[in-house]
Protein backbone atom coordinates (compact mmCIF):
# COMPACT_ATOMS: atom_id res chain seq x y z
CA UNK A 1 0.00 0.00 0.00
CA UNK A 2 1.16 3.55 -0.56
CA UNK A 3 2.90 5.17 2.39
CA UNK A 4 3.94 1.88 3.99
CA UNK A 5 7.55 0.98 4.41
CA UNK A 6 8.86 -2.53 4.19
CA UNK A 7 10.27 -3.87 7.41
CA UNK A 8 13.78 -5.26 7.02
CA UNK A 9 14.11 -9.00 7.20
CA UNK A 10 15.47 -10.06 10.58
CA UNK A 11 17.42 -13.19 11.40
CA UNK A 12 18.25 -14.92 14.65
CA UNK A 13 21.42 -16.91 15.29
CA UNK A 14 22.02 -18.96 18.43
CA UNK A 15 25.49 -19.87 19.63
CA UNK A 16 25.27 -22.57 22.28
CA UNK A 17 27.67 -24.06 24.79
CA UNK A 18 29.82 -21.00 25.40
CA UNK A 19 31.76 -21.08 28.70
CA UNK A 20 31.52 -17.99 30.89
CA UNK A 21 35.05 -16.77 30.18
CA UNK A 22 34.41 -16.78 26.40
CA UNK A 23 31.12 -14.82 26.45
CA UNK A 24 32.76 -11.37 26.00
CA UNK A 25 35.05 -12.67 23.24
CA UNK A 26 32.14 -14.29 21.39
CA UNK A 27 30.08 -11.08 21.54
CA UNK A 28 33.07 -9.05 20.30
CA UNK A 29 33.55 -11.46 17.39
CA UNK A 30 29.88 -11.16 16.43
CA UNK A 31 30.10 -7.34 16.53
CA UNK A 32 33.14 -7.41 14.25
CA UNK A 33 31.42 -9.80 11.85
CA UNK A 34 27.94 -8.26 11.66
CA UNK A 35 28.56 -4.61 12.54
CA UNK A 36 25.52 -2.31 12.14
CA UNK A 37 23.03 -5.07 11.39
CA UNK A 38 22.87 -6.23 15.03
CA UNK A 39 19.68 -5.23 16.80
CA UNK A 40 19.91 -7.28 19.99
CA UNK A 41 22.04 -9.69 22.01
CA UNK A 42 20.57 -12.11 24.54
CA UNK A 43 22.78 -14.10 26.89
CA UNK A 44 21.16 -16.92 28.84
CA UNK A 45 22.74 -19.24 31.34
CA UNK A 46 22.27 -22.93 30.65
CA UNK A 47 24.05 -25.41 32.90
CA UNK A 48 27.28 -25.28 34.87
CA UNK A 49 28.51 -21.87 33.71
CA UNK A 50 27.74 -22.48 30.03
CA UNK A 51 25.72 -19.91 28.12
CA UNK A 52 23.67 -19.50 24.95
CA UNK A 53 24.08 -16.27 23.02
CA UNK A 54 21.30 -15.18 20.68
CA UNK A 55 22.16 -12.56 18.08
CA UNK A 56 19.30 -10.77 16.31
CA UNK A 57 20.10 -8.90 13.12
CA UNK A 58 18.11 -6.92 10.61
Amino acid sequence: MPGETESPESTVEQIEGIPLYLVPRTIADQIKKKRETITCFEVRERARHYYTITVKTS
